[in-house]
């Protein structure tokens, strides 16, 4: 599960069209708070594995031997989920459909294979009739109004099954079409690109995302951020393998695994077992971008509009763990939406 540094970080969240949020009081410095450590350069960190007990063996791949090898995770999330606090912290859980529910949801695939929507409306309010707390009844009350092409009512109970349970990123996919069939494309558009946040692998989530932009003129997803690195550590050696463009994340992930006491310096503790961590991504794509002027570029134009948590959020936690983003405050879910929209 993701860390409380993530969930609970201090984001400069703005008033506009993707909702709004207040800005947190001001309050002094807590002197019991070590300031953050300094970040180093890629010199700095060539510099430590020169000096370290360890040997380290790095070198860049072809890409398509990169790519091949790469570990990374990009699974995708399946409905029916929710999320529900599990030992102190918030998850995404499926729902438990009881049998009278599953066999509404059996005869509601029949019907809309027969094309028969109004069954298909029919099945679905009685799911919600049958349990009150199965929220993505909601959802299939919606979808069946717009295939109905009754798109007010479908609009209406989309946007209850969100205020319910935002997390439903079919709720917001579903929603995103109701809106652009009533020609409110710019609406489609925010909704769509929630829920492609959500569930951030979908690819076809990311392909309607790309003609409702064409929409508007724009394109999606001609850059992403996608470092391939491979790490191996045998006796006293450790292997580093890497793309052409991700020296710099790579050595900076290197030093974070394996470099003994590394971890413990920058962090001030002894590291937990969580997979992701603020800190130590922005130091490896801080290196990262020393080497590579395009990259550079990129960024500076997402730090100067106040979006560079996002950029780490979206296109490195929510490649890799995308179940950890329907777990957030909604209020930093639709700062990443409005990184996609502004900078994918």
């Amino acid at each position: 599960m993701i860390g409380a540094a993530i969930l609970l970080m201090t984001l400069s969240l703005s008033a506009n069209s993707w909702g709004q949020a207040p800005k947190p009081p001001a309050t002094a410095p807590n002197p019991q708070v070590p300031p953050e450590p300094k970040l180093h350069t890629l010199t700095e960190i060539l510099q430590i594995m020169e000096a370290s007990p360890l040997l380290y063996d790095y070198g860049s791949v072809p890409d398509s031997v990169a790519e091949k090898d790469d570990s990374s995770r990009r699974p995708v999330l399946r409905d029916k989920q929710y999320v529900k606090v599990v030992n102190g912290r918030p998850a995404l859980v499926e729902y438990t459909i009881t049998p009278e529910v599953q066999q509404q949801l059996d005869l509601l695939n029949e019907s809309n294979q027969a094309k028969n929507y109004a069954m298909s409306l029919g099945f679905s309010r009685k799911m919600l009739e049958l349990d009150s707390t199965f929220n993505y009844a909601r959802t299939l009350i919606g979808d069946a109004f717009y295939l109905l092409e009754q798109y007010d009512s479908a609009i209406y109970w989309l946007r209850s099954s969100i205020t319910h349970n935002y997390a439903d990123y079919e709720a917001h996919w579903f929603l995103a079409d109701a809106l652009l069939a009533s020609h409110d494309t710019t609406g489609a558009i925010r909704e769509l690109t929630l829920a492609h946040v959500l569930n951030v692998n979908a690819s076809l989530l990311e392909q309607s995302l790309t003609e409702y932009r064409k929409l508007k003129g724009r394109t999606f997803g001609e850059w992403e951020f996608r470092p391939h690195v491979k790490l191996e550590k045998k006796a006293d050696t450790v292997f580093v393998r890497y793309d052409a463009k991700s020296e710099g994340y790579a050595l900076v992930k290197a030093v974070w695994a394996y470099e003994p006491g590394y971890s413990e310096k920058m962090l001030g503790r002894k590291p937990d077992q969580v997979s992701f961590r603020m800190l130590e991504e922005r130091e490896a794509v801080g290196c990262d971008r020393e080497t590579d002027t395009a990259l550079n570029r990129r960024l500076e134009r997402i730090e100067r509009a106040g979006y560079f948590d996002e950029f780490l959020l979206y296109e490195i936690a929510a490649r890799r763990y995308p179940e950890w983003i329907p777990t957030m405050p909604h209020e930093l879910i639709r700062r990443i939406a409005e990184y996609v929209d502004k900078f994918r």
